[in-house]
Protein backbone atom coordinates (compact mmCIF):
# COMPACT_ATOMS: atom_id res chain seq x y z
CA UNK A 1 0.00 0.00 0.00
CA UNK A 2 1.32 3.72 -0.46
CA UNK A 3 0.10 7.13 1.02
CA UNK A 4 1.14 10.27 0.51
CA UNK A 5 0.88 13.89 -0.86
CA UNK A 6 2.62 15.91 -3.27
CA UNK A 7 2.82 19.13 -4.15
CA UNK A 8 1.13 20.20 -6.97
CA UNK A 9 0.66 23.98 -7.21
CA UNK A 10 -2.61 24.66 -5.99
CA UNK A 11 -3.67 20.78 -6.03
CA UNK A 12 -3.25 17.78 -3.46
CA UNK A 13 -3.11 13.85 -4.93
CA UNK A 14 -4.56 11.66 -1.92
CA UNK A 15 -4.62 7.60 -2.88
CA UNK A 16 -6.14 5.36 -0.65
CA UNK A 17 -6.40 1.60 -0.30
CA UNK A 18 -8.59 -0.51 -2.08
CA UNK A 19 -10.32 -2.24 1.03
CA UNK A 20 -10.67 -5.32 -0.44
CA UNK A 21 -7.25 -5.87 -1.87
CA UNK A 22 -5.76 -4.82 1.55
CA UNK A 23 -8.09 -7.19 3.75
CA UNK A 24 -6.49 -10.18 1.15
CA UNK A 25 -2.47 -8.94 1.17
CA UNK A 26 -3.11 -8.94 4.68
CA UNK A 27 -4.15 -12.33 5.31
CA UNK A 28 -1.76 -13.43 2.45
CA UNK A 29 0.67 -11.65 5.14
CA UNK A 30 -0.44 -13.29 8.26
CA UNK A 31 -0.27 -17.51 6.75
CA UNK A 32 2.78 -16.79 5.28
CA UNK A 33 4.21 -15.39 8.51
CA UNK A 34 2.95 -18.54 9.84
CA UNK A 35 4.73 -20.77 7.79
CA UNK A 36 7.49 -18.47 8.47
CA UNK A 37 7.35 -19.18 12.03
CA UNK A 38 6.84 -22.74 11.88
CA UNK A 39 10.52 -23.07 9.90
CA UNK A 40 12.06 -25.40 7.80
CA UNK A 41 11.22 -28.84 9.01
CA UNK A 42 14.02 -31.50 7.66
CA UNK A 43 13.51 -35.05 6.67
CA UNK A 44 13.84 -37.40 10.17
CA UNK A 45 12.96 -40.26 8.32
CA UNK A 46 15.59 -43.03 6.41
CA UNK A 47 17.46 -41.82 3.78
CA UNK A 48 19.99 -44.73 2.76
CA UNK A 49 18.63 -48.13 2.71
CA UNK A 50 20.80 -50.92 5.19
CA UNK A 51 22.77 -53.20 3.16
CA UNK A 52 20.57 -56.40 3.01
CA UNK A 53 21.38 -59.14 5.21
CA UNK A 54 22.25 -61.51 2.24
CA UNK A 55 24.87 -58.76 0.67
CA UNK A 56 26.16 -58.09 4.65
CA UNK A 57 26.70 -62.32 4.53
CA UNK A 58 28.22 -62.42 1.27
CA UNK A 59 31.18 -59.56 2.08
CA UNK A 60 31.39 -61.33 5.50
CA UNK A 61 32.22 -64.80 3.83
CA UNK A 62 34.50 -63.03 1.15
CA UNK A 63 36.62 -61.84 3.87
CA UNK A 64 36.83 -65.03 5.77
CA UNK A 65 37.99 -66.60 2.52
CA UNK A 66 40.79 -64.08 1.56
CA UNK A 67 41.73 -64.37 5.22
CA UNK A 68 41.35 -68.22 5.68
CA UNK A 69 45.12 -68.63 5.40
CA UNK A 70 45.18 -70.45 1.90
CA UNK A 71 46.44 -67.74 0.14
CA UNK A 72 49.61 -68.03 3.42
CA UNK A 73 49.49 -71.49 2.87
CA UNK A 74 50.31 -71.37 -1.18
CA UNK A 75 52.73 -68.78 -0.51
CA UNK A 76 54.53 -70.99 1.68
CA UNK A 77 54.51 -73.87 -0.90
CA UNK A 78 55.58 -71.78 -3.88
CA UNK A 79 58.42 -70.45 -1.43
CA UNK A 80 59.64 -73.92 -0.77
CA UNK A 81 59.37 -74.58 -4.20
CA UNK A 82 61.20 -71.61 -5.76
CA UNK A 83 64.28 -71.94 -2.58
CA UNK A 84 64.63 -75.85 -3.16
CA UNK A 85 68.10 -76.51 -3.76
CA UNK A 86 69.46 -78.47 -6.88
CA UNK A 87 69.33 -82.20 -6.69
CA UNK A 88 72.82 -83.37 -5.77
CA UNK A 89 73.80 -86.69 -7.31
CA UNK A 90 77.18 -88.52 -6.26
CA UNK A 91 78.62 -91.49 -7.28
CA UNK A 92 81.33 -93.65 -5.55
CA UNK A 93 84.26 -95.15 -6.56
CA UNK A 94 84.36 -99.30 -7.94
CA UNK A 95 87.19 -99.45 -4.85
CA UNK A 96 84.55 -98.45 -2.13
CA UNK A 97 82.67 -101.34 -2.81
CA UNK A 98 85.19 -103.95 -3.34
CA UNK A 99 86.49 -104.73 -0.07
CA UNK A 100 83.86 -106.81 1.13
CA UNK A 101 83.76 -109.24 -1.69
CA UNK A 102 87.65 -109.63 -1.45
CA UNK A 103 87.45 -110.42 2.31
CA UNK A 104 84.38 -112.44 1.55
CA UNK A 105 85.91 -114.10 -1.37
CA UNK A 106 88.97 -114.94 0.71
CA UNK A 107 87.19 -115.68 3.95
CA UNK A 108 84.98 -118.45 1.72
CA UNK A 109 87.17 -119.94 -0.83
CA UNK A 110 90.88 -119.35 0.11
CA UNK A 111 90.71 -120.73 3.50
CA UNK A 112 89.10 -123.90 2.25
CA UNK A 113 91.92 -124.59 -0.42
CA UNK A 114 95.10 -124.00 2.23
CA UNK A 115 93.67 -126.37 4.69
CA UNK A 116 93.04 -128.87 2.12
CA UNK A 117 96.79 -128.52 0.63
CA UNK A 118 97.89 -128.55 4.97
CA UNK A 119 96.16 -131.57 4.95
CA UNK A 120 97.98 -132.99 1.51
CA UNK A 121 101.38 -132.09 2.69
CA UNK A 122 101.09 -133.74 5.77
CA UNK A 123 99.89 -136.76 4.08
CA UNK A 124 102.79 -136.57 1.60
CA UNK A 125 105.26 -135.75 4.87
CA UNK A 126 103.46 -139.45 6.77
CA UNK A 127 104.38 -141.25 3.41
CA UNK A 128 107.72 -140.18 3.03
CA UNK A 129 108.40 -140.96 6.75
CA UNK A 130 106.65 -144.19 6.51
CA UNK A 131 108.39 -145.16 3.61
CA UNK A 132 111.85 -144.53 5.54
CA UNK A 133 110.85 -146.31 8.61
CA UNK A 134 110.35 -149.38 6.48
CA UNK A 135 113.66 -149.37 4.40
CA UNK A 136 115.57 -148.47 8.05
CA UNK A 137 117.00 -145.53 6.93
CA UNK A 138 114.60 -143.20 9.07
CA UNK A 139 116.53 -140.21 9.49
CA UNK A 140 119.47 -140.44 7.09
CA UNK A 141 120.41 -138.01 4.45
CA UNK A 142 118.08 -138.98 2.33
CA UNK A 143 115.00 -138.79 4.02
CA UNK A 144 116.05 -135.22 4.75
CA UNK A 145 116.42 -134.03 1.08
CA UNK A 146 112.76 -136.21 0.06
CA UNK A 147 111.30 -134.12 2.98
CA UNK A 148 112.91 -130.53 1.92
CA UNK A 149 111.75 -130.76 -1.67
CA UNK A 150 108.35 -131.59 -0.12
CA UNK A 151 108.27 -127.90 1.49
CA UNK A 152 109.62 -126.54 -1.31
CA UNK A 153 106.83 -127.88 -3.50
CA UNK A 154 104.55 -126.97 -1.04
CA UNK A 155 105.44 -123.19 -0.40
CA UNK A 156 105.24 -122.97 -4.68
CA UNK A 157 101.70 -124.57 -4.78
CA UNK A 158 100.62 -122.76 -1.54
CA UNK A 159 102.26 -119.49 -3.15
CA UNK A 160 100.24 -120.26 -6.65
CA UNK A 161 97.19 -121.02 -4.88
CA UNK A 162 96.83 -117.80 -2.91
CA UNK A 163 98.17 -115.66 -6.26
CA UNK A 164 95.25 -116.83 -8.19
CA UNK A 165 92.57 -117.53 -5.01
CA UNK A 166 93.19 -113.17 -5.25
CA UNK A 167 93.42 -112.58 -8.61
CA UNK A 168 90.01 -114.49 -8.94
CA UNK A 169 88.75 -112.59 -5.30
CA UNK A 170 89.73 -109.34 -7.56
CA UNK A 171 88.07 -110.15 -10.41
CA UNK A 172 84.46 -111.12 -8.61
CA UNK A 173 85.16 -107.60 -6.71
CA UNK A 174 85.72 -105.63 -8.86
CA UNK A 175 82.53 -106.72 -11.13
CA UNK A 176 80.47 -107.06 -7.95
CA UNK A 177 81.68 -103.97 -6.95
CA UNK A 178 81.00 -102.38 -10.31
CA UNK A 179 77.06 -103.25 -9.83
CA UNK A 180 77.01 -101.77 -7.12
CA UNK A 181 78.36 -98.66 -7.93
CA UNK A 182 75.94 -98.51 -10.67
CA UNK A 183 73.11 -99.50 -8.83
CA UNK A 184 73.83 -96.77 -6.14
CA UNK A 185 74.13 -93.94 -9.12
CA UNK A 186 70.31 -95.04 -10.29
CA UNK A 187 69.11 -94.80 -7.07
CA UNK A 188 70.84 -91.60 -6.54
CA UNK A 189 69.00 -90.22 -9.92
CA UNK A 190 65.92 -92.26 -9.46
CA UNK A 191 65.42 -90.48 -5.65
CA UNK A 192 66.32 -87.24 -7.04
CA UNK A 193 64.01 -87.54 -10.00
CA UNK A 194 61.52 -88.31 -6.96
CA UNK A 195 62.19 -85.52 -5.20
CA UNK A 196 61.50 -82.62 -8.13
CA UNK A 197 58.32 -84.24 -8.93
CA UNK A 198 57.26 -83.78 -5.03
CA UNK A 199 58.67 -80.01 -5.95
CA UNK A 200 56.19 -79.95 -9.20
CA UNK A 201 53.72 -81.50 -6.71
CA UNK A 202 53.96 -78.69 -4.19
CA UNK A 203 54.26 -76.33 -7.14
CA UNK A 204 50.69 -77.72 -8.91
CA UNK A 205 48.87 -77.47 -5.27
CA UNK A 206 49.89 -73.82 -4.44
CA UNK A 207 48.08 -73.11 -7.88
CA UNK A 208 45.12 -75.68 -7.11
CA UNK A 209 44.84 -73.53 -3.90
CA UNK A 210 45.01 -70.02 -5.09
CA UNK A 211 42.53 -71.24 -7.91
CA UNK A 212 39.95 -72.70 -5.27
CA UNK A 213 40.45 -69.31 -3.31
CA UNK A 214 39.54 -67.21 -6.58
CA UNK A 215 36.44 -69.59 -7.46
CA UNK A 216 35.02 -69.02 -3.88
CA UNK A 217 35.49 -65.54 -3.82
CA UNK A 218 33.79 -65.39 -8.07
CA UNK A 219 30.71 -67.75 -5.94
CA UNK A 220 30.11 -64.72 -3.02
CA UNK A 221 30.46 -62.06 -5.81
CA UNK A 222 27.87 -63.36 -8.31
CA UNK A 223 25.73 -63.89 -4.66
CA UNK A 224 27.12 -60.13 -3.64
CA UNK A 225 25.47 -58.83 -6.94
CA UNK A 226 22.09 -60.47 -6.71
CA UNK A 227 21.81 -59.12 -2.95
CA UNK A 228 22.54 -55.71 -4.40
CA UNK A 229 19.25 -55.97 -5.86
CA UNK A 230 17.32 -55.58 -3.12
CA UNK A 231 19.22 -53.25 -1.60
CA UNK A 232 18.68 -51.04 -4.85
CA UNK A 233 14.83 -51.88 -3.89
CA UNK A 234 15.03 -50.55 -0.35
CA UNK A 235 16.70 -47.48 -1.46
CA UNK A 236 14.38 -46.76 -4.51
CA UNK A 237 11.18 -46.83 -1.80
CA UNK A 238 13.20 -44.81 0.52
CA UNK A 239 13.72 -41.88 -2.51
CA UNK A 240 9.96 -42.51 -2.78
CA UNK A 241 9.68 -41.64 0.51
CA UNK A 242 11.62 -38.65 0.63
CA UNK A 243 9.86 -37.27 -2.47
CA UNK A 244 6.30 -37.82 -0.84
CA UNK A 245 7.92 -35.92 2.04
CA UNK A 246 9.05 -32.76 0.02
CA UNK A 247 5.84 -32.85 -1.85
CA UNK A 248 4.14 -32.33 1.04
CA UNK A 249 6.65 -29.71 2.21
CA UNK A 250 6.09 -27.47 -0.99
CA UNK A 251 2.14 -27.75 -0.36
CA UNK A 252 1.72 -25.20 1.90
CA UNK A 253 4.34 -23.20 0.37
CA UNK A 254 2.48 -23.44 -3.29
CA UNK A 255 -0.84 -22.50 -1.15
CA UNK A 256 0.76 -19.32 -0.32
CA UNK A 257 1.76 -18.86 -4.11
CA UNK A 258 -1.34 -19.44 -5.48
CA UNK A 259 -2.66 -16.76 -3.12
CA UNK A 260 -0.18 -14.33 -3.84
CA UNK A 261 -1.41 -15.20 -7.76
CA UNK A 262 -4.97 -14.84 -6.18
CA UNK A 263 -4.30 -11.30 -4.43
CA UNK A 264 -2.30 -10.01 -7.81
CA UNK A 265 -5.18 -11.24 -9.87
CA UNK A 266 -7.61 -8.81 -7.47
CA UNK A 267 -5.46 -6.09 -7.67
CA UNK A 268 -5.46 -6.13 -11.41
CA UNK A 269 -9.20 -6.39 -11.68
CA UNK A 270 -10.26 -3.75 -9.36
CA UNK A 271 -7.95 -0.44 -8.58
CA UNK A 272 -5.27 -1.15 -5.52
CA UNK A 273 -6.42 2.81 -4.74
CA UNK A 274 -8.67 5.39 -5.56
CA UNK A 275 -7.02 8.87 -6.24
CA UNK A 276 -8.68 12.06 -4.97
CA UNK A 277 -7.35 15.50 -6.49
CA UNK A 278 -8.67 18.41 -4.76
CA UNK A 279 -7.31 22.14 -4.70
CA UNK A 280 -5.68 23.13 -1.35
CA UNK A 281 -3.39 26.19 -0.79
CA UNK A 282 -0.02 26.33 -1.22
CA UNK A 283 1.89 23.47 0.28
CA UNK A 284 5.53 24.46 -1.10
CA UNK A 285 7.97 23.04 1.48
CA UNK A 286 6.17 20.58 2.66
CA UNK A 287 8.05 17.01 2.56
CA UNK A 288 6.92 14.21 0.46
CA UNK A 289 5.69 11.88 2.79
CA UNK A 290 7.51 8.26 3.02
CA UNK A 291 6.36 4.91 1.30
CA UNK A 292 5.38 1.73 2.99
CA UNK A 293 5.63 -1.24 0.20
CA UNK A 294 5.12 -4.87 1.51
CA UNK A 295 7.07 -7.64 0.44
CA UNK A 296 5.86 -10.81 -0.87
CA UNK A 297 7.32 -14.24 0.52
CA UNK A 298 9.06 -16.87 -0.19
CA UNK A 299 7.54 -19.34 -2.30
CA UNK A 300 8.67 -22.14 -4.46
CA UNK A 301 8.96 -21.30 -8.10
CA UNK A 302 11.17 -24.06 -9.13
CA UNK A 303 11.03 -24.77 -13.09
CA UNK A 304 12.32 -28.27 -11.74
CA UNK A 305 8.65 -28.47 -9.66
CA UNK A 306 6.50 -27.58 -12.64
CA UNK A 307 4.85 -29.45 -15.90
CA UNK A 308 2.87 -28.35 -18.57
CA UNK A 309 4.96 -24.83 -18.71
CA UNK A 310 3.80 -22.37 -21.24
CA UNK A 311 4.63 -18.47 -22.11
CA UNK A 312 1.80 -16.62 -21.10
CA UNK A 313 2.86 -12.81 -20.57
CA UNK A 314 5.15 -10.36 -19.23
CA UNK A 315 5.24 -7.88 -16.46
CA UNK A 316 5.63 -4.17 -17.12
CA UNK A 317 9.26 -4.64 -16.51
CA UNK A 318 9.82 -7.17 -18.90
CA UNK A 319 9.56 -10.08 -16.49
CA UNK A 320 7.79 -13.60 -18.68
CA UNK A 321 5.08 -14.51 -16.67
CA UNK A 322 3.97 -18.33 -17.17
CA UNK A 323 1.72 -21.06 -16.72
CA UNK A 324 1.66 -24.03 -15.28
CA UNK A 325 0.86 -27.09 -13.18
CA UNK A 326 2.82 -28.33 -10.13
CA UNK A 327 4.36 -31.76 -10.29
CA UNK A 328 2.48 -34.44 -7.92
CA UNK A 329 -1.10 -32.03 -7.76
CA UNK A 330 -3.53 -34.97 -7.80
CA UNK A 331 -5.98 -32.12 -9.51
CA UNK A 332 -3.01 -30.89 -11.88
CA UNK A 333 -4.85 -26.98 -11.20
CA UNK A 334 -3.43 -24.44 -13.46
CA UNK A 335 -0.97 -21.90 -11.71
CA UNK A 336 0.42 -18.84 -13.13
CA UNK A 337 3.55 -16.76 -11.69
CA UNK A 338 7.27 -16.95 -12.17
CA UNK A 339 9.99 -19.37 -13.06
CA UNK A 340 13.11 -19.23 -10.28
CA UNK A 341 15.77 -19.89 -12.78
CA UNK A 342 14.15 -16.86 -14.82
CA UNK A 343 14.09 -14.48 -11.32
CA UNK A 344 17.85 -15.72 -10.96
CA UNK A 345 19.19 -14.13 -14.02
CA UNK A 346 17.13 -10.62 -13.00
CA UNK A 347 17.11 -10.37 -9.59
CA UNK A 348 19.56 -12.88 -7.28
CA UNK A 349 18.77 -11.07 -4.47
CA UNK A 350 14.75 -12.11 -4.96
CA UNK A 351 15.95 -16.01 -5.07
CA UNK A 352 16.47 -17.93 -2.02
CA UNK A 353 18.33 -22.08 -2.32
CA UNK A 354 16.99 -24.89 -0.23
CA UNK A 355 19.85 -26.79 1.23
CA UNK A 356 18.21 -30.03 -0.06
CA UNK A 357 19.86 -32.84 -2.47
CA UNK A 358 18.12 -31.10 -5.34
CA UNK A 359 18.64 -27.52 -4.18
CA UNK A 360 15.26 -26.06 -4.69
CA UNK A 361 14.57 -22.22 -5.30
CA UNK A 362 12.24 -19.99 -3.80
CA UNK A 363 11.23 -16.48 -5.17
CA UNK A 364 10.14 -13.48 -2.93
CA UNK A 365 7.80 -12.37 -5.57
CA UNK A 366 7.75 -8.89 -3.26
CA UNK A 367 11.42 -8.01 -4.74
CA UNK A 368 11.01 -10.02 -7.95
CA UNK A 369 8.51 -7.41 -8.79
CA UNK A 370 9.44 -4.57 -7.17
CA UNK A 371 10.47 -2.81 -10.44
CA UNK A 372 7.12 -3.84 -12.38
CA UNK A 373 5.45 -2.34 -9.64
CA UNK A 374 7.24 1.12 -9.56
CA UNK A 375 6.01 1.25 -13.00
CA UNK A 376 2.94 0.70 -12.10
CA UNK A 377 2.56 4.13 -10.25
Amino acid sequence: MCFGDQKTGEKTTTSTANPAVSSAATSNLDFVQNLQNAGFQGYTGQQVADIDPAQQATIDKTQQIANNGTGDQAASMIGGYASAPAQNVQAQTISQNMSPYMNQYVMQALAPQLHQQDLTLAKNRNATDATATGSGAFGDARTGIEQSNNNFNDSIAREGLIGNAYNSAFNTAIGAGAQDTANNLSAQNANAGYNETALQRMLGGAGALQNLQTQQQGVQSTANTAAQQDTAHQQANLTAQYNQWLMAQQYPFQTAGLMNQTVAAGAGAMPATTTATETKPDNSGWAALGTAASALPFVFSDERLKEDIEHVGELRDGTPVFSYSMIGDPAGRKQIGLLAQDIKKRRPDAVLTLPDAMGTMMVDYGKATELSRSMAI
